[in-house]
């Protein structure tokens, strides 16, 4: 069989519509001038089942470029586990001559990355970055995926990056899925050219909005790194990004070994404050609540852990704080990681139990109707979906232990974004199979609570002149835990 090669040449300028685009695996917000092709539905050589198990059925296929990165977004005709099922294909002729590289699809592959695997080869002659060893890999690209949770489609940022692979202004792009056989274009592929202009994306003030009731920091500081007092330059690193953070509330995921006493007087002597008088709450095996504002009451989540042991314990605690104007429920999550979707259902049920008994006569609390709820911490939202899809609808699975649905509360995900880049990742390990992930996340009752200002503090991508103006070093980041923290200003409706 002949295969004919069409291309599409594709240049586009960056412009201020490409500003609202986030890395979060919604299709929806890209912008006008992007490059959106359908592919037909069911037309997959191959079978597919639920859930990715033999492959996926590509349904559209969205490209653009900058002048610093390309940008891929693919969707599928099911929810599909994007970011972790191998298979699944980009393919890039990068000189757009087909006797180079690896012959792939009708090209002549420079770069062929798995997507889900998280790994991929280079074939370049000559080419002086790593090719062996994938998170090695990876991190030289600086390749980025989201979501990292079950969903009908994936996104992929690819750096251009100052290497050899991408020396050509034009190159060839096709996305293919190798068990399904399905690809897109379903025709030859298409011919991007690199643009001068790069996609601008206005910086978020790191500082305190000036109409904040409330600042709330949230910050996994991973193995309790509070007490690490050996490592010097990691406890300078998270001196800086504390005091930057400078929040009127605190929710602190991995303290095992120490309690809220000893959390709030560590946290007063790496901000040089006196906490004394301010309250702190841990009801659970990790997480330690601290308020500059009276805490009302306290609560374990679930507290119906049939163990006494507290590694078999879920990690949620709630706090009644008496902020300025209103008293609002705050809630610290830190959810079961890696392949335990089960745990994660189990800790979204009994949330929404929690809550549903908050705003409904009887059992342990009766708050009032207009209460403001604001959630966080992480929520180690890997894998299945399900527990994300409980906390936004009230949909409990297990309603033999956890009751009926609970839907009035009209709770809301705050997308914080890093200050000065679309992505919403909190998690970044180089040396990890897993690639950079959203695990730390903000939720909000809609109706009763306003988010005036929001980030995830990631010093890696700031800019010189903002690190410098909060006394801010590059590597603080990544050097004060595996996590960033979050940033929020709330006010109340």
């Amino acid at each position: 069989m002949i295969f004919w090669l069409f291309t599409l040449l594709v240049v586009v300028t960056a412009s201020p519509a490409t500003a609202q685009w986030l890395l979060d695996g919604d299709l929806s917000d890209w912008p006008e001038d992007a490059l959106t092709v359908a592919d037909r539905v069911g037309d997959s050589a191959k079978p597919c089942q639920p859930r990715g198990t033999d492959g996926r059925d590509l349904t559209s296929l969205r490209v653009r470029v900058d002048r610093d990165n390309l940008y891929v977004g693919i969707g599928f005709s099911g929810e599909e586990r994007g970011d972790e099922e191998a298979g699944l294909l980009l393919l890039i002729d990068a000189d757009r001559d087909g006797s180079t590289g690896v012959r792939r699809a009708g090209l002549g592959c420079e770069l062929v990355w798995d997507i889900g695997l998280r790994s991929g080869e280079v074939h370049l002659d000559g080419f002086s970055g790593p090719i062996e060893g994938a998170e090695e890999l990876r991190e030289f690209l600086g390749i980025l995926v989201a979501p990292t949770v079950t969903h009908d489609a994936v996104e992929v940022v690819l750096p251009r990056g100052d290497h050899e692979l991408f020396e050509d202004r034009a190159f060839y792009l096709v996305v293919h899925d190798e068990r399904s056989d399905d690809r897109a274009p379903d025709d030859g592929s298409f011919t991007l050219v690199w643009p001068t202009d790069a996609t601008p994306v206005e910086s978020i003030p790191l500082e305190r909005h000036p109409d904040a009731a409330v600042r709330l920091g949230v910050y996994n500081i991973e193995h309790g790194g509070l007490f690490v007092h050996e490592d010097a330059a990691r406890q300078e690193s998270l001196q800086r990004m504390l005091r930057t953070m400078d929040a009127d509330m605190w929710m602190i995921c991995e303290s095992w070994d120490h309690d809220a006493a000893q959390v709030r007087a560590r946290l007063g002597e790496v901000l040089g404050r006196d906490l004394s008088t301010w309250s702190g709450v841990r009801h659970d095996g990790g997480n330690v609540l601290l308020s500059r504002f009276p805490v009302r009451d306290s609560w374990e989540v679930i507290d119906d852990v049939d163990s006494d042991e507290p590694r078999d314990r879920h990690r949620l605690t709630a706090a009644l704080v008496a902020t300025p104007e209103r008293d609002a429920l705050f809630v610290v999550n830190h959810w079961r990681c890696c392949d335990n979707d089960a745990a994660r259902q189990v800790e979204a049920d009994g949330l929404v139990r929690f809550l549903r008994d908050a705003f409904t006569s009887g059992g342990r609390l009766d708050l009032p109707a207009d209460t403001p709820v604001v959630m966080a911490g992480d929520f180690n939202l890997v894998g299945l979906r399900d527990p994300l899809d409980t906390l936004l609808t009230g949909d409990i699975a297990d309603e033999a232990r956890f009751g009926p649905d609970f839907a009035e509360l009209g709770l809301r995900d705050v997308p914080a974004r890093h200050p000065q880049a679309p992505w919403l990742h909190t998690w970044h390990v180089p040396s990890s199979s897993f690639g950079a992930g959203r695990l730390d996340w903000v939720f909000v009752r809609d109706a009763q609570v306003d988010v005036l200002r929001s980030y995830v503090l990631d010093t890696t991508h700031l800019d010189d002149a903002l690190l410098s103006r909060h006394g801010l070093r590059r590597d603080d980041a990544r050097t004060a835990s595996d996590h960033f923290p979050l940033v929020v200003d709330l006010d109340w409706k």
